[in-house]
């Protein structure tokens, strides 16, 4: 076995046991290597002289100082599927409602963009049917309106994204590798 597949082997141990703090053993085992190595001993020698690195590793559990991160209760686990039924349509439930404000916004921006062009439109019927200020009050509002139009359309983008993230989010925190990741 040489240097390098030694510490390949330690690294993956270390990684399956949890262990957090692995970097720090792995870069300690490597300069005793090299410290070996440069003392005469040959890599086989110098990892003969260490041990296996099931050794290695039994060592490093019965240290004090090693940092073994704690599993997640199943409990939590349990509970979060059984509640499924009830805090489920919940989700549901919410996510429709964000997704239907956010189709009423669009809705209204559409209401408010089209006033304003049927407004503008209007404006030069009445210019010449009752006079300038009539018009410019027109022009004004159809104005106002078509502003508003924009600010609802950049506000239905701006919580259709939220709304899309926010699902992404929560889809990819139910999936089979992060639930068995954080819960077992």
């Amino acid at each position: 076995m040489t240097k390098e597949e030694f510490l390949i082997e330690l690294k993956i141990r270390l990684k399956k046991y949890g262990i957090a703090n692995s970097d720090q053993y792995i870069s300690y085992y490597s300069e005793f290597l090299d410290d070996l190595m440069e003392d005469g001993y040959s890599e086989k020698e110098a990892i003969n002289k260490i041990g296996s690195p099931n050794k290695v590793i039994l060592s490093i559990l019965s240290d004090e100082n090693v940092q073994i991160p704690q599993a997640k209760s199943k409990v939590k686990s349990a509970l979060l599927l059984l509640g499924i039924p009830v805090w489920g349509p919940i989700i549901v439930a919410g996510y429709i409602i964000l997704l239907a404000l956010a189709f009423a916004v669009m809705i209204c921006g559409i209401a408010l963009s089209l006033s304003g062009i049927w407004l503008l439109l209007g404006s030069l019927v009445v210019l010449f049917k009752t006079g300038i200020l009539n018009f410019l009050f027109q022009l004004g509002t159809a104005f106002i309106f078509g502003g508003l139009g924009i600010v609802f359309w950049q506000l239905f983008l701006f919580s259709f994204q939220k709304t899309y993230s926010l699902v992404k989010i929560m889809f990819h925190s139910f999936t089979k590798e992060r639930l068995d990741h954080e819960y077992i």
